[in-house]
């Protein structure tokens, strides 16, 4: 007997909605934390997936006619919500980046924790960043405009069509490069402190050799790596807030 006969159409079309959405939702900044619960990011699919598949049900294909095929649908379906989850995950890391870089301009960097926005160890700064960069992210309803693009994602890459993955990668790959470049300017500041400071000590030691110049440098060097963060910080999340609305709105069908 046909598909069709098996398959509802509302259970189908929620279905394909929820692999798109589902794959976004365990990747979105915030809601796709480690630290939060999985039943708590299945609830919010759930709820996300009935509210928006009344609006794209006019984008979703028939069902199609043998197993394979739909399992080949849902795979593009998933590979689709995959790539707009790791477009929010990588604009978000762009502080975690710069944390590292600022890390090791301020002598912190064999101040390892667990990081994990990232599943792995990272600077005390590092860490800091990045939570600072999810609490500013959801204040500020981004993830709302991350939700939007994949809901616009529907009219850009219809269900059923062919995955464009060269466009994919070199879209990827541009936004990788972009999202480091983009930590070296936030972090410019202290690799400028950290190249002068460093030409200092280099001058002090060779005027006092007897000088033990590490033992007075280092506290000197976390010291004012602190002062200068605290200085900038305010600019630093308001230029990575702008870049990461920016990098969102890219994907956003105008109108």
């Amino acid at each position: 007997m046909p598909l069709q006969e098996y398959l509802p159409v509302q259970a189908y079309a929620l279905m394909l909605v929820i692999a798109r959405l589902g794959a976004l939702v365990f990747l979105l900044p915030g809601i796709g934390e480690s630290f939060v619960s999985s039943r708590i990011r299945m609830m919010f699919l759930l709820t996300m997936a009935l509210v928006v598949s009344p609006t794209v049900m006019t984008y979703l294909p028939t069902v199609p006619p043998s197993l394979p095929e739909l399992f080949l649908l849902v795979f593009i379906e998933v590979m689709i919500g995959s790539f707009f989850g790791l477009v929010g995950r990588t604009l978000l890391l762009t502080l975690s980046s710069a944390g590292m870089i600022l890390s090791f301009s301020t002598g912190l960097a064999n101040a390892q924790v667990f990081n994990p926005s990232i599943q792995g160890q990272g600077t005390s700064i590092s860490l800091l960043l990045s939570v600072l960069a999810i609490m500013v992210v959801m204040a500020a309803d981004m993830h709302h405009m991350l939700i939007l693009a994949l809901i616009d994602s529907y009219t850009l890459f219809p269900p059923g069509a062919p995955l464009p993955i060269d466009d994919m990668s070199l879209a990827f790959t541009r936004l990788v490069a972009d999202s480091f470049e983009m930590a070296v300017q936030l972090s410019a500041p202290f690799i400028v402190f950290s190249l002068v400071f460093f030409v200092t000590l280099g001058v002090v030691s060779r005027l006092m050799p007897q000088l033990q110049i590490f033992f007075i440098g280092l506290p000197i060097q976390i010291l004012m790596g602190f002062t200068i963060m605290i200085a900038i910080l305010g600019t630093m999340v308001e230029v990575f807030l702008r870049y990461y609305e920016d990098g969102i709105a890219s994907y956003l069908v105008p109108g």
